[in-house]
């Protein structure tokens, strides 16, 4: 007898519904091979010798990043300053931890009518090497700056190339912008968005705070940018208006009558305003995850109002004297009372950096704009190269410099290696000697990410983007197993097929071996405020990271599995849900994501709905241990999506609810004595094949149900001694003295023989 998986987890905070990733590691599956995309395909020259592969189980290489850095220099002239246009790469002095680093690449972007192209965009002259086409070649560097568009073949001069588009992110703090600042912040980009109309760059929309929501995916800002602004500024709730209610706050300690009173309050205002603007950055910071699959660099417009370095510093007195987290005001705290967000601002800074994200912020409160909200939004903006605008009520101004800065900036490019060491090196340049003459913005810190760092952020940008995420098939399907009168008990299935997975050997001799993890949210729906065309598959979310992992035994012989099939069950009070599934291929580190949406509806039926529930070969089974078995829960090695025909050897069983209501409209509310409350019910059940007549099936006792309000599920294996190939109709029947009958039947359909699996 094969031994069960061995379970080993860690428990991460709480999220509601679930949230689940599974390790599954198998070694006798008879999968075919999986081809390498960096061996030589059946259309190669087989002319050419090729080096037999080593025998050893891996073969060591040394992984090298290509790194681009995009830098804006302002030189000082008669008058004051302006942009430096004319640069060459002999003048640019790069140092990364410390380090002197050699340029690969050097690309002018200031004599072009437009911004340079993106890593892989359209092919742009470079100084110093090769035109920018995604693969930038080795060399030695040129002295000379090649401006001119080469000919082509015919000797004739070509047409510039055409720029391509900006990337712009509006990105608007909804726990940190007060009514007033919220409109003209949505005003300003609306202002934008109509000038900008005919342009060809792309924008995208996400509202943030104490969750996230991409409303709009990059898109042309020409298909319905102006619409989906006006639909972002209706989408928020109460719970997105804490930096409404400050000067409320201020009020009601200002009313309290003693020194000690006021004091107590402040301390519980600062303490919850610390934790909101930490959530806040959290959010900002795991966001950055989309923007990998985003090439070139992406200008994020930052808009906020009452983001402090110091949360809740506002409460006690002068805020310059209490930006350092004590003060020597009379009414202060004791000092170290508060706790600054330097740290996770600096991890945001490094997550927008890793991906080319130029930020700038704008304090969106205009000229009424406080000292102690400056320092937060000068430091993300100063850090990765953008600019921060305070002191003016023209919002506007923060779209003409990110423009501004797209017109005229230089783009280098040098290789690292990368050592997954975790650290976040200090990166420096400078122009010319000393440096002295020069003004420059670019990102100040290069990440070299461990492998765990790059996973998590694989599977953040999979559960924030769904749609973008599609590197092999997978399918989620929900089932309603029963209604009750608090909801519905929901079995979710995903289901993976193994031919697309990367497979190495595994222990035994002819045995593969694969890695997978699998995940999921159940989120719901806002139906008032989706923004038309746009998908639901961005919905409100938080991101989470706990995780479980499932390790199965070797299997004990050769195993006919084609897929794998994660299966879980929920209770969901009523309303309309999204469940978001993510897997990750973890020796490909590739990541697919899909959705589907449910319903969950309260009933006072005693007699649920009939399902069929059957097992399958071809599936490699992981439910989910978190949940312990009840008497309402289906079996796990019981598959409920995607039966079709089915056939006896499968073993299929129907499984229908019989529940106790709390509240039964016909009579009155049943008593808790289980005896009495069961007194007298019948279950009836029947089965017809074909043209046949109805056949009684023998009769069984009925399960015990503890309680009002509780249920529990019947199984009924299907007989398979009687059950002939055809159509065929399942019926059941519950009666309970003093109530109509309920009646449930379910037609289904017999083959012969299995249905061979994965067909």
């Amino acid at each position: 007898m094969a031994k069960p998986p061995a379970l080993s987890h860690r428990t991460w905070n709480h999220l509601p519904v679930f949230l689940l990733f599974i390790l599954i590691v198998g070694s006798g599956f008879c999968l075919p091979p999986k081809a390498d995309p960096t061996s030589p395909s059946a259309g190669d020259d087989p002319g050419k010798d090729q080096t037999p592969p080593s025998p050893s189980s891996f073969v060591q290489r040394e992984e090298v990043r290509f790194v681009t850095l995009d830098l804006v220099v302002e030189e000082h002239a008669k008058g004051g300053w302006r942009r430096a246009r004319d640069l060459t790469q002999d003048q640019v002095l790069l140092r990364v931890g410390g380090e002197k680093v050699l340029l690969d690449s050097f690309e002018n972007g200031c004599s072009l009518s437009g911004p340079l192209a993106p890593e892989t965009g359209a092919p742009i002259r470079a100084q110093g090497g090769a035109p920018d086409s995604g693969a930038h070649a080795e060399g030695p560097s040129g002295k000379e700056s090649v401006r001119d568009t080469p000919p082509n073949a015919e000797g004739k001069q070509q047409a510039s190339p055409v720029p391509p588009p900006q990337r712009y992110v509006l990105y608007f703090d909804l726990e940190h912008l007060k009514l007033g600042s919220r409109t003209r912040a949505f005003e300003a980009a609306l202002r934008w968005a109509r000038k900008a109309a005919q342009s060809p760059d792309e924008a995208m929309i996400i509202t943030g705070g104490m969750s996230l929501r991409i409303v709009r995916p990059m898109l042309p800002v020409s298909q319905r940018l102006v619409e989906d602004l006006r639909a972002a500024r209706k989408d928020f709730s109460t719970q997105d208006l804490w930096a409404e209610g400050e000067s409320g706050r201020f009020r009601e300690i200002r009313s309290r009558r003693t020194r000690e009173e006021k004091i107590a309050l402040s301390k519980s205002y600062a303490s919850i305003e610390q934790s909101v603007a930490t959530r806040v950055l959290e959010n900002f910071r795991d966001v950055m995850a989309i923007f990998d699959s985003i090439e070139g660099t992406k200008n994020l417009l930052f808009f906020s109002e009452t983001l402090r370095m110091v949360p809740g510093s506002q409460y006690f007195g002068n805020p310059s004297e209490l930006r350092a987290g004590f003060s020597s005001l009379d009414d202060a705290p004791e000092a170290g009372t508060f706790l600054d967000v330097s740290g996770t601002l600096r991890q945001v800074v490094e997550q927008a950096n890793e991906r080319n994200v130029r930020l700038y912020t704008i304090q969106a409160s205009g000229l009424g704009a406080g000292e102690d909200t400056q320092d937060t939004l000068t430091m993300l903006a100063s850090e990765t190269g953008g600019v921060s605008v305070h002191g003016t009520n023209d919002l506007a101004t923060l779209f003409d410099r990110a423009r501004e800065d797209a017109s005229c900036f230089y783009r280098i490019g040098f290789r690292m290696p990368a050592s997954h060491t975790g650290k976040v090196l200090p990166v420096t340049l400078r122009i010319g000697r000393d440096g002295t003459g020069y003004r420059l913005r670019y990102r100040r810190t290069l990440m070299d990410p461990t492998q765990e760092q790059q996973e998590k952020t694989r599977l953040q940008a999979a559960f924030l983007a769904p749609q973008a995420a599609r590197a092999f098939p997978m399918t989620v399907t929900s089932t309603r197993l029963f209604d009750h009168p608090r909801g519905s008990r929901i079995r979710v299935q995903v289901d993976i097929p193994l031919k697309d997975l990367l497979a190495l050997p595994g222990p035994r001799p002819g045995g593969q071996r694969l890695t997978l993890l699998v995940g999921g949210q159940v989120l719901p729906i806002r139906e008032e405020t989706v923004p038309q065309g746009i998908s639901r598959e961005n919905p409100w979310m938080d991101v989470d990271r706990r995780r479980l992992e499932i390790n199965l035994p070797p299997a004990a012989g050769p195993r006919r599995a084609t897929r794998v099939a994660y299966t879980g069950e929920m209770d969901a009070s009523p309303g309309h849900y999204l469940i978001v599934a993510v897997a990750e291929d973890v020796l490909a580190g590739t990541v697919s994501s899909r959705t589907i949406e449910f319903r969950a509806r309260a009933s006072f039926a005693s007699l649920g709905e009939i399902g069929l529930a059957a097992e399958d070969a071809g599936a490699i089974v992981v439910s989910e241990p978190d949940t312990p078995a009840t008497p309402a829960s289906l079996s796990p090695k019981l598959l409920t999506a995607d039966l079709g025909p089915i056939s006896p050897d499968r073993r299929p069983s129907f499984f229908y609810a019989l529940c106790l209501p709390e509240t039964n409209p016909s009579k009155p509310q049943v008593g808790s004595e289980v005896g009495k409350a069961q007194d007298g019910w019948a279950l009836r059940r029947s089965l017809a094949c074909g043209s046949g007549p109805a056949v009684p099936l023998p009769s069984r006792s009925l399960p015990e149900i503890r309680k009002p309000g509780g249920c529990t599920l019947v199984f009924d294996p299907l007989p398979s001694d009687r059950v002939p190939a055809g159509r065929c109709r399942f019926e059941v029947r519950l009666e309970i003295p003093g109530d109509p009958p309920e009646t449930r039947t379910r037609e289904f359909e017999i083959v012969s023989s299995s249905v061979p699996p994965g067909h």
